[in-house]
């Protein structure tokens, strides 16, 4: 069974200020590995890809869950952009096979710096071994003030 990925985009509206939640539900090949899938790949409908619809939102933070079959602990996530840039900052490295995680998007000056989307963005997810296993990330957004 090869690779596969469902990405869903979920905009809502909280305070009067939109948000948003891009969700990746993801499944590894029957040999461990994960082929990377691109927000560019995901029509909406005929006219528009989810690229379309998260251009202009910032990343805020994100979470990862294990599914039910777990992957291998430590495994490695990013979230690069349409430079290859990792907007997370490597801090989706060595995620938890058990555990919910949730990390701020990358930390210049030990502090968090919410980053404006302006391309596809990839899920890349390596460092596993566990045949088909499952897991979710989502990455929580929001429109700037």
């Amino acid at each position: 069974m090869a690779s596969s990925c469902t990405i869903t985009f979920n905009p809502m509206m909280r305070n009067g200020r939109e948000t948003a939640v891009l969700q990746f539900a993801w499944t590894a090949h029957t040999n461990g590995s994960f082929t990377s899938v691109s927000t560019d790949n995901t029509d909406v409908n005929p006219h528009f890809t989810i690229t379309d619809l998260i251009k202009g939102f910032e990343a805020v933070y994100c979470q990862t869950d294990p599914g039910s079959t777990a992957p291998q602990a430590s495994y490695d996530i990013t979230i690069t952009d349409g430079n290859g840039e990792d907007i997370m900052g490597g801090n989706l490295a060595d995620r938890s096979a058990t555990a919910t995680e949730s990390d701020q998007v990358g930390i210049t000056a030990g502090a968090a710096q919410p980053r404006i989307i302006d391309s596809a963005l990839t899920l890349n997810i390596s460092n596993n071994n566990v045949n088909g296993a499952t897991g979710v990330v989502k990455l929580f957004m929001r429109m700037p003030q």
